[in-house]
């Protein structure tokens, strides 16, 4: 067991390698979202993100702020590979679980959002298979124990993107109803363990948690503050292929519509050709998840579906109707001002229903058969999203600030401090993108 974990990890190790490799220089990869520099700014103690951004300040004492963000970004892709293979590896171990993983890690989505430089999100993509899998190790054996890990990986995530709080409710509720249909004993056993972990999680969360939803928090000053206006800026793009067909193939970034990143299908026929592999793996999976009555892959399936209606947002006219049902009821969903980034939830779904398909014809073949099956499926992540690879394909570079910047910060630093509420440095910002 010990030997098949460290060779999880050493795997997609190599794969955050292949990803940023010639990024792992010395400066900043700077793109969009990711403005990163020397010195991290002030957070307030009732933001979210105010622990993740002590962690990080500290870590800046310690090593060179670039340093700080290469390795968090490989961090980040390192541990969505292994935590999607860990839970696919309860169903369908072996190759079909590591493929499974990268399927997770290597996708449209996953490369957009590298491009956007919303690493939070990322990071809170990583965490979310590591929290289904304590949910549904808490389900399976419900005991002290796993709540508490449950309540960790809760209180990371929310410590990390509200975004993901939603995402992992969503296949909370699937979870439960498989898990729990026709096994009432479930409920009544898994139900005060999973009430501890998510209590336990929300006190360890109260210092953002209570401001957020008594309105006091900058968080929820934003999230009000968004309108019409707002969800049709960043509305899902549906590209050449029309909405729903973009979000099932995982795309529909924003910044397609806006040439701000070149899009995954950009590649022409040879995204084509992987998308319906994909999607067609995904399809059988689903079958095989019905055949063998797997509970997991019947609440992925079921999550799966309910994100591509959410991740199509205002931009197709059946899903607008449910974004602005959910907009005018519930609280905070106006904080989905851009939808596609339900899309997560559909990416792990998309890895774990490929890698029960995977898993199901091995097991039919030998020999030469399933050596070949095997290595086209691990070659097909790779075919569907080369852009993602060696620095985005020579998209991103590893930057330093220039010299005036360093120059002018020293003059700063040496100014006498300014008065509280007066500060004396006016900041003219770039255009939003």
């Amino acid at each position: 067991m010990h030997e098949k974990r460290w060779y999880n990890w050493a795997i997609f190790t190599v794969l955050a390698l292949l990803i940023f490799g010639p990024l792992l220089t010395r400066g900043y990869i700077l793109t969009l979202d990711l403005s990163w520099g020397p010195h991290l700014g002030a957070a307030s103690i009732e933001d979210n993100g105010w622990a993740l951004h002590e962690l990080l300040t500290g870590a800046t004492h310690l090593l060179p702020s670039w340093v700080v963000e290469k390795l968090l970004l490989l961090a980040i892709f390192i541990l969505a590979g292994v935590g999607a293979s860990r839970i696919i590896g309860r169903t369908a171990p072996g190759p079909a679980a590591l493929i499974g993983g990268l399927i997770y890690t290597v996708n449209p989505f996953t490369y957009e959002r590298l491009m956007a430089g919303q690493w939070l999100v990322l990071a809170g993509f990583a965490l979310l298979p590591w929290f289904v899998g304590a949910l549904a190790s808490l389900l399976s054996r419900p005991g002290l124990r796993r709540a508490l890990v449950l309540a960790a990986w809760s209180a990371c995530i929310g410590a990390v993107s509200l975004h993901t709080v939603a995402m992992g409710g969503l296949i909370a509720f699937a979870i439960g109803i498989a898990y729990g249909w026709g096994r009432l004993r479930l409920w009544r056993k898994g139900l005060p363990w999973f009430s501890l972990g998510i209590g336990l999680s929300a006190a360890a969360s109260s210092l953002w948690l209570i401001p957020l939803l008594l309105h006091r928090s900058p968080t929820a000053s934003v999230v009000a503050s968004f309108d019409a206006d707002q969800f049709k800026a960043f509305q899902t793009a549906g590209g050449s292929l029309g909405v729903p067909l973009n979000v099932l193939t995982l795309q529909g970034f924003w910044g397609d519509a806006r040439g701000l990143v070149a899009p995954a299908g950009s590649t022409g026929i040879w995204f084509v050709l992987a998308s319906v592999v994909i999607l067609s793996a995904v399809g059988f999976g689903v079958y095989v998840s019905i055949r063998l009555r797997d509970r997991l892959g019947l609440a992925l399936t079921g999550a799966t579906g309910v994100a591509w209606i959410l991740a199509m947002g205002i931009a197709w006219p059946p899903s607008a109707l449910v974004t602005h049902f959910l907009v005018a009821r519930v609280p905070f969903y106006r904080g989905y001002r851009e939808p596609e980034k339900w899309v997560a939830v559909m990416v792990l779904g998309y890895g774990y229903l490929g890698a029960m398909t995977i898993d199901y014809i091995r097991k039919d073949l030998e020999g030469y058969w399933r050596a070949a099956i095997t290595t086209t499926a691990v070659l097909v992540p790779f075919i569907w999203v080369p852009l993602m690879f060696w620095g985005a394909a020579g998209q991103l570079t590893s930057t330093d600030y220039p010299a005036s910047w360093y120059t002018l910060n020293q003059r700063l630093n040496k100014l006498p401090p300014a008065p509280a509420g007066r500060p004396d440095t006016l900041v003219l910002p770039w255009h939003q993108y």
